[in-house]
């Protein structure tokens, strides 16, 4: 299935539970979202999750590629469950963080003690026990903040935190 997101603001955070996806373009501005691996947000119990999760496993397997963030600036971007290399993105801005970089880097040491976010993003990553996430610079919050957000994600790839 192919679809095309064009532009979609949101001022509150737009949840997304237990899809999978299938070719998916996002462009232009959009909002804050979050796609979450788990298919529902009170029970999430392994015998209510595990069918889905086989599912989904299955499901990227099979896809050539799920979704493109290449061409969208996004005001918040959580992705969990997705494969990121089934992840169309902009180097620039959209990086790839993998366990094994988080893991073994002696990063920590070496980053500014003013990069909280990303250090904290990529915490809250390894907690999920994902092998690899794209984090995503928001682009479309307040210059300032887009700014500083955007040069401390580049100062983790520049540490060889992501790629």
């Amino acid at each position: 299935m192919r679809v095309h997101i064009d532009g979609l603001i949101t001022d509150s955070l737009f949840i997304i539970w237990g899809a999978v996806f299938d070719q998916v373009v996002f462009s232009g501005q959009v909002g804050k979202f979050k796609i979450n691996s788990h298919v529902y947000h009170v029970d999430q119990s392994e015998a209510l999750q595990r069918p889905f999760d086989e599912f989904r496993q299955s499901f990227y397997e099979k896809v050539d590629w799920a979704i493109d963030i290449s061409q969208a600036q996004f005001r918040l971007l959580e992705m969990r469950g997705i494969p990121a290399r089934l992840i169309r993105r902009d180097p620039s801005s959209q990086m790839v963080v993998t366990r094994e970089r988080a893991l073994n880097q002696d990063w920590r040491s070496r980053i500014n003690p003013d990069n909280t976010y990303w250090p904290f993003s990529t915490d809250m990553f390894l907690a999920t026990g994902e092998p690899d996430k794209v984090l995503v610079a928001p682009l479309t919050g307040p210059k300032k903040q887009t700014e500083k957000l955007l040069r401390e994600l580049r100062e983790l790839r520049d540490l060889g935190v992501v790629e």
